[in-house]
């Protein structure tokens, strides 16, 4: 489990020369949702300099809404928030036909065993623990997306 802060390092940038991160990102859609505005919008930025396209929401309801017009590829969601919870948004979004195949991942201050069950259960592919490394993040969406074709459901 990942214990840096989120902030651009050189590594990031070397590992993604280096792969080809940037253009195999092109094109794939991100949704960042957390109730921490500037943790929120600070991934956000990181992911966008990486070449993603990037849409984030501070809340479980709205971003069960952006998500079924702008049909993330990746779903990057807090668990405790207010309104909605992490869960619940998971849940909405796998039952959702634009979302469904969704990579989901939890970004959470939530470290227990239970915690992480009810991720797995709630239809979460990874549960991450905050403060999240980027070069991690990165490494495992980049993963993800080599034995995975993102699916073009929804819009564009």
């Amino acid at each position: 489990m990942a214990s840096q802060p989120v902030q651009p390092s050189s590594s990031v940038s070397s590992a993604t020369a280096a792969a080809g991160g940037a253009l195999a990102r092109r094109g794939l859609r991100v949704l960042v949702v957390d109730d921490a505005e500037d943790a929120c919008e600070g991934l956000a930025l990181l992911l966008q300099i990486e070449g993603f396209q990037v849409e984030a929401t501070l809340d479980g309801p709205t971003a069960v809404e952006c998500a079924t017009h702008f049909a993330p590829h990746i779903v990057l969601l807090d668990l405790a928030m207010p309104r909605m919870s992490g869960y619940d948004v998971a849940r909405r979004l796998r039952g959702h036909p634009s979302t469904r195949d969704a990579l989901i991942i939890a970004l959470t201050g939530l470290s227990e065993f239970d915690d992480i069950a009810r991720s797995r259960a709630a239809g979460f592919d990874h549960h991450q623990v905050k403060p999240v490394d980027v070069d991690t993040l990165l490494s495992l969406i980049d993963r993800h997306f080599t034995t995975h074709a993102p699916q073009h459901s929804g819009c564009q």
